[in-house]
């Protein structure tokens, strides 16, 4: 914090700012007051940069990593929650039918049963 100190200093000598440098810290947290002060040290010639060189020499604060954002199942393939669920409905679907066959003749004798039941009632 050694170079907003330094920032306050400036702008206080020229009476440019009047007030403690614990109400320029309070006031500085706000970045549209940030760009305000920018605009002004960068109009005088004073700092020479962009506008986000400024805020990280004057607000290391801003240096931080983005924490990481866990996506739902279906954002990770790029489709909306209900391509997704008709995207696994047809896998499930596709499955199935690699044993139809199988499947089939279960079913005929499993009608065959039924029908030797209910004859025999």
């Amino acid at each position: 914090m050694l170079e907003l100190e330094n920032l306050y200093n400036t702008l206080y000598s020229d009476n440019r700012y009047t007030k403690s440098y614990e109400e320029f810290q309070t006031q500085f947290e706000n970045p549209l007051y940030r760009q305000k002060v920018y605009k002004e040290v960068a109009a005088t010639g004073e700092y020479q940069g962009v506008f986000s060189q400024f805020e990280s020499k004057y607000y290391p604060k801003l240096d931080f990593k983005p924490k990481e954002v866990k996506k739902p199942a279906e954002q990770n393939y790029n489709m909306s929650y209900a391509k997704s669920v008709n995207a696994n409905q047809a896998e499930g679907a596709q499955r199935r039918g690699t044993r139809r066959a199988e499947r089939r003749a279960q079913n005929i004798e499993g009608w065959h049963e039924v029908g030797k039941y209910a004859k025999n009632k």
